[in-house]
């Protein structure tokens, strides 16, 4: 049988952080992550943050489809 060729795919590319308590730190680190278009997924584990990082990530989330929180 002779080879077909492959159909061509673009391998996915995610960013998994863990985050604790990163309130005055984690917005500069979601810019960055918003701003690059290389990313396909964006997964953000918080990890029983007891600050106002889980609020800041989910806000992040309503403004980028890619981005899923995760409240561990």
């Amino acid at each position: 049988m002779p080879d077909t060729p492959r159909q061509s795919r673009k391998p996915l590319i995610a960013a998994i952080l863990p985050i604790f308590n990163e309130e005055l730190n984690v917005s500069g680190v979601l810019d960055v992550l918003h701003a690059s278009r290389i990313l396909d997924e964006i997964i953000l584990v918080d990890d029983g943050s007891s600050d106002k990082t889980f609020e800041i990530l989910n806000l992040a989330a309503a403004l980028d489809q890619r981005i899923q929180v995760i409240h561990h």
